[in-house]
């Protein structure tokens, strides 16, 4: 009986693995498509599979992609400038090499030759998407805007579902005060379901465009989505502030300084909720803060001058009413130079003027965008001249 039973469940056994071995699907074949496809998932054991499988086939040239599409997704943009070798540009494998080989570029900051490659791209292969998408950041980082938005809508063709192209438009739109457009691309990017962190941070800035707009209740409504930011409740303690619910704001407003003292937004309520109970002193105290860290925004030296006249200190209310024309007088330059950078495109010159007007407001992100941009046009000049590069991989850029 007992040779009997051993029998059988061998024989089960031996059925049993059979039936699985039939019925579990097969690996996906060991092609360049499959291997990206593992890249896009994050499959390192796919990667590596595919990768070796290649190589046995004799396609060195298609492990050598695989491996560097991987490299790329894990940041290692200076490896996959010294592996892609230059005879792909060549090759079958020309789009994947360009595509690569733009991003990696621009990602260590060499955008003049991230810029060259990646027009390539686009002009060979239009529908490549990533070379579109990098090729809009390009024209972003270097304040090219009217073609980082051209970039913009063909990813939008391409790729209807994608949030990011909305976000960089609105970054654009922001930039020029149109709150408006903006407004529109913010939700926009919303409806495409973009992950968690990313949905705050759109909602806070289709927030301040509807508040620009004094459209405070819908500006209410939408941050009622985020009540576990505090600069959500801070935006908020503004819009009510704004629609007259003064104690509803000055509650938010001191819940979110309990947290986060430093929060400007929050202390633009505290300003005006001490200068409505008679604590002039103190409110102008809050907006000499808030002026540090800021000094661009107008309206808190607006006020703070109103109410240095109030508590008659003339002298120190005209040294901020010196400061309020100095800037004003700033943003009229920028706003000038702005007009003549996008009516001379290649014109490095007002670029520098911007570059030094933005450092004088203390609008860092901006002076470095528009020195980037002047460098840019610097080289594109001195490209014209006969000394233009080779798609290849170059040494990374020291910076702006």
């Amino acid at each position: 009986m007992g040779r009997i039973f051993i029998s059988v469940l061998i024989a089960g056994l031996g059925i049993g693995f059979l039936v699985w071995f039939v019925s579990s699907p097969p690996p996906p074949p060991a092609t360049l498509e499959a291997g990206l496809a593992c890249v896009d998932r994050s499959d390192a054991a796919g990667i590596e599979r595919i990768e070796q499988a290649l190589r046995k086939q004799g396609h060195e040239d298609e492990a050598i992609i695989l491996q560097c599409a991987w490299l790329a997704q894990r940041d290692r943009y200076e490896e996959v400038l010294k592996q892609l070798p230059e005879r792909l540009a060549d090759s079958p494998l020309r789009r994947q090499y360009l595509r690569l080989m733009g991003e990696s570029l621009y990602r260590i900051g060499n955008t003049e030759h991230a810029e060259i490659v990646l027009s390539k791209s686009v002009a060979e292969f239009p529908d490549e998407v990533e070379s579109w998408r990098h090729l809009a950041l390009v024209y972003y980082n270097v304040a090219r805007d009217d073609q980082a938005m051209a970039s913009q809508l063909q990813i939008q063709k391409l790729a209807p579902d994608d949030f990011r192209p909305h976000q960089l438009a609105a970054l654009i739109l922001v930039e020029k005060e149109d709150f408006a457009g903006a407004a529109g691309e913010l939700q926009a990017a919303l409806e495409k379901g973009p992950p968690a962190q990313i949905r705050t941070d759109l909602r806070a800035g289709l927030a301040r465009c509807l508040m620009r707009q004094s459209q405070y209740a819908d500006a209410v409504t939408l941050l009622d989505q985020e009540s576990n930011s505090p600069e959500a409740s801070a935006l908020q303690a503004n819009c009510y502030w704004a629609l007259g619910d003064k104690l509803r704001a000055g509650l938010l407003a001191r819940d979110v300084l309990s947290l986060e003292p430093a929060n400007l937004s929050a202390l633009r309520v505290k300003a005006q909720q001490l200068r409505d109970q008679d604590k002039r002193a103190d409110a102008a105290e809050i907006l000499k803060r808030i002026i540090s860290a800021e000094p661009f925004d107008m309206e808190s030296r607006t006020f703070r001058v109103q109410l240095l006249d109030q508590l008659g200190l003339a002298e120190e209310r005209d040294q901020e009413q010196a400061e309020q024309a100095r800037y004003q007088g700033l943003i009229e330059k920028a706003t000038e130079y702005r007009k003549i950078a996008l009516a001379e495109p290649d014109a490095p010159a007002p670029r520098w003027e911007l570059v030094q007007t933005y450092r004088a407001m203390g609008r860092v992100q901006l002076a470095e965008r528009w020195q980037r941009g002047a460098r840019y046009c610097e080289a594109r000049l001195k490209r014209r001249g006969g000394q233009g590069p080779l798609i290849k991989a170059v040494e990374p850029s020291t910076g702006p």
